[in-house]
Order: structure tokens, then sequence, then C-alpha cells
């Protein structure tokens, strides 16, 4: 067996348990297809092809607009997370200026 094969199957396990792992915390229901090279058989469908095939159908059931809803788009995620960031951002200069002041008082005080 190749190198390569070797370095996929590990992968692909460790991958597979990660994704057993967030179901289970999460509460939710998850469906991975990894594609294999070559093969006439070249798909792994987790946690096995016939839950598989109830998550999809279950999935493709949803209207478009629940479907939308359902799914995490990474555009909108990395928005929302640059907004949480700058927000930060700015409560922290404002903290930061406000000590500052505090600090320039205190010392002319003295």
């Amino acid at each position: 067996m190749s190198r390569r094969k070797v370095v996929f199957g590990r992968r692909a396990n460790g991958f597979l348990k990660k994704a057993n792992e967030l179901s289970v915390l999460c509460g939710v229901n998850i469906g991975i297809v990894i594609h294999k090279q070559g093969g006439e058989n070249n798909a792994i469908l987790w946690p096995s092809s016939e839950i598989f095939g109830q998550r999809l159908h279950t999935f493709l059931d949803f209207s478009n607009l629940k479907r939308a809803k359902k799914m995490v788009i990474h555009v909108k995620y990395l928005e929302k997370m640059i907004s949480m960031d700058t927000e930060y951002l700015l409560k922290s200069t404002k903290r930061t200026e406000l000590k500052e002041s505090q600090q320039l008082l205190n010392e002319l005080h003295q």
C-alpha cells in the first residue's frame, strides 16, 4: 500500500471521528462524502450510505428558504466576525483613551 493511501486513510478516519464528535456534542445530523481517486467505488459516505441518503433527502426536502436559513454562508460569517472584531476594537480604544485621560489627570493633580 502506498504511503499516500496510508496517510489518506488516517486523515479520513480522523476527520470522520471529529465529525462524529461534532454531531454528538452539537446534536446535529452530519453527512459527509469523501471522494477517493480512481476505482469504481471511489466514495466514502458517512455515517453509512443508508443514513447519509436519509439525511440528504431530509435536507433536499426543505424549501430553498428553509435550506438557506440552515446553511452558513462563509462570506456572511466572515462579515459578522469582522463586525464583532471592529466593535471590540472600538470599545478597547475607548477604554484605553479613558485610562490615559485618568492617568493624565492624576499626574496633573499630583
